[in-house]
């Protein structure tokens, strides 16, 4: 009888843990998702504030005694970035990847962003 007792106790103890454990993977779980949702907000938010602040930069450069274009000033702020960029990647040290080293490197760039930017105007 003790054996039997003994046994049901160490079921039920797993079934007990194993439940615990299920519930802890599970808040884990809602947790990350929780944090990658609040991230995507913040990324959005950062985005937005930039796009505001370029455009805001633009209309106040491109003004009427402005000596830039448009298209001039997206152009140099686009090599600002692409520079930016550089910088970043080279003070974390943890980055990898492959650029083109040719001097029309930068216009090849600014041609992807310009028609990226394009193709979602065409989506929305």
């Amino acid at each position: 009888m003790n054996l039997v007792l003994e046994s049901q106790n160490k079921r039920d103890a797993m079934v007990t843990q194993s439940q615990a454990e299920k519930e802890m993977m599970i808040l884990k779980a809602e947790g990350l998702a929780k944090t990658r949702q609040l991230e995507g907000q913040g990324l959005a938010l950062q985005r937005l504030a930039l796009a505001e602040g370029l455009k805001d930069s633009m209309h106040n450069l491109c003004g009427k005694d402005a000596h830039l274009n448009p298209e001039e000033l997206t152009k140099t702020i686009l090599q600002m970035q692409y520079i930016d960029m550089l910088n970043q990647a080279a003070h974390t040290g943890k980055n990898t990847f492959i650029m083109q080293c040719h001097p029309n490197a930068l216009n090849d760039v600014e041609n992807q962003v310009r028609n990226a930017i394009l193709s979602t105007d065409k989506v929305v």
